[in-house]
């Protein structure tokens, strides 16, 4: 994605968007690797009408091919955040942390990555 504007055409396509060429918006915005529309990208992607609708995966796995999408998901699992939002719950986030752990090249992201999850309060509800 070449720039800002198309990201945000895209975006406003999404929004009147439905079933599987919201999915396939959803996807393409992940791709993005402006820092500001890697986070509005996390947070649409992390609203309990998204994740009924298309689920998490699409925009998360894509985020997950980039070293800036990487980060930004990094820094929203680590910020804990996730767990404040309806609908959202551990079993849900686990996987989108698997895509994470399994994308992180630095050797103290890994290492902190699994510091955080084995301090993770696995009783949050599921």
């Amino acid at each position: 994605m070449a720039n800002i504007y198309q990201f945000n055409k895209l975006l406003n396509k999404c929004h009147t968007s439905s079933g599987s060429i919201r999915k396939d918006i959803m996807r393409s915005l992940g791709y993005c690797q402006n820092n500001a529309c890697i986070k509005k990208t996390i947070q649409l992607a992390t609203t309990s009408e998204m994740i009924a609708d298309v689920g998490l995966r699409p925009a998360l796995e894509s985020l997950a091919t980039h070293r800036k999408g990487i980060y930004g998901l990094w820094r929203f699992i680590a910020s804990g955040t996730w767990s404040k939002f309806p609908g959202l719950t551990l079993a849900k986030i686990a996987p989108v942390g698997e895509l994470v752990l399994d994308s992180l090249a630095k050797t103290e992201y890994s290492e902190g990555a699994r510091k955080y999850l084995e301090n993770v309060d696995s009783s949050v509800s599921s």
